[in-house]
């Protein structure tokens, strides 16, 4: 598992630093059509991207970084130093994503492309930069978290397998773990067409409208599903906030309950298996789960639908099937970009030995990448 751990770092690291200099400079790219342009006095005009020396900063801290850990990789005194790069790393590059996002959704696709409004990398367009969406992916990445984290837990002290339907797969599990942040929102996806099967249009529905539908219900805020926006009024956060906080933080008591009973953290002690599949089947069945148990019918028509509401009227094609739009469908999880950032995240975590300090570090991460992200913002967005 170190070697696989090593490697797997390694690659996740490379992967993320490259994508950030290739959306800076497909952003350069379209800012100046072409390799070069002509400026005001006729001389020629490169393509570079704004933050060159930021990323080039970032580049070089990442090479740094990975280096150490492949040479260190084998002696346990450095682990620490390890972990505490690699963090590093993460608040450092999981920061300026967030700042990559806010800055194209200041221009998005949409208005450059109409075609092909969606990016795979980060979010581009305007269409899943509500509120609604927003939320949809804190809900939804905190849970993925905390699921990973558990079967980290478990596979270690070989309390879960996937007995007989696993096969040769339980050999693997660890790999299996780091690559949920990918395989989840596949299947989910699939499982939604699947739900959506037999319905009529009106009732189509899709996994982010479901699960805010379940948080702010029907309550008429200006600026929430099937509220009256006639006024031209739009929520606040502060509004949302009132809104939202009652089923908020019901749903993470509900997570810690989770995490508390299948690691014995405080209250338990018993290390039940029992609600880490259940957790699991929830996120990989959440569109049949919701649709059939939790929302009631009146919350799948058209206007309670988050996505379509925000492109009713508009050509753009945002088909939330994920053969036929896998770019819009990336988008609404919030990119390759945070995807990987959440592997490695759960690389990371899985390598800090107890389990509060497994809840210390997820805070202390995404809080630091949240904060650096937004003096990004301030400093460099107008």
């Amino acid at each position: 598992m170190e070697d696989f751990s090593r490697h797997w770092i390694v690659i996740l690291m490379g992967l993320i630093m490259l994508f950030i200099w290739v959306v800076d400079i497909s952003r350069a790219n379209r800012e100046s059509p072409g390799t070069q342009n002509q400026g005001e006095e006729g001389e020629a005009v490169s393509s570079v991207p704004e933050n060159i020396i930021h990323i080039l900063t970032m580049t070089v801290i990442t090479f740094v970084i990975a280096t150490l850990s492949m040479l260190t990789a084998q002696q346990t005194k450095y682990k620490r130093i390890r972990i505490f790069g690699l963090g590093i790393f993460i608040v450092m590059t999981l920061s300026y994503i967030i700042y990559q996002w806010a800055r194209e959704i200041e221009v998005p696709t949409s208005e450059v492309d109409p075609d092909y409004p969606c990016g795979y990398f980060i979010p581009m367009s305007d269409v899943y930069a509500t509120k609604e969406h927003t939320l949809f992916r804190i809900g939804w990445g905190i849970t993925l978290l905390v699921l990973v984290v558990i079967l980290q837990f478990k596979v270690d002290n070989n309390d879960f397998s996937l007995g007989w339907v696993g096969g040769s797969l339980n050999n693997s599990l660890h790999s299996l773990t780091f690559s949920l942040p990918f395989i989840i929102p596949i299947i989910s996806e699939f499982v939604d067409d699947f739900a959506n099967m037999g319905q009529d249009e009106a009732h189509h529905t899709n996994p982010e409208s479901l699960f805010v539908n379940y948080i702010v219900g029907d309550s008429g805020l200006p600026g929430l599903p099937g509220s009256d926006t006639s006024s031209g009024n739009e929520a606040s956060w502060w509004g949302w906030l009132k809104l939202i906080i009652g089923p908020i933080g019901l749903y993470l008591f509900l997570l810690y309950l989770v995490y508390d009973s299948s690691t014995g953290l405080w209250i338990f002690n018993n290390k039940s298996n029992g609600p880490v599949k259940i957790l699991l089947l929830f996120m990989l069945l959440f569109p049949w789960i919701m649709r059939w148990f939790f929302i009631q019918k009146c919350s799948t028509v058209k206007d309670k639908n988050i996505t379509d509401r925000d492109t009713q009227d508009s050509t753009l094609p945002l088909s939330t099937l994920w053969i036929k739009d896998a770019a819009c469908t990336f988008e609404k999880y919030g990119g390759i970009q945070l995807l990987l950032c959440l592997s490695l995240i759960s690389v990371l975590v899985y390598n800090i030995d107890s389990a509060e300090r497994k809840l210390f570090a997820i805070f202390s991460i995404l809080s630091l990448s949240y904060g650096i992200s937004q003096t990004y913002i301030l400093s460099y967005i107008d």
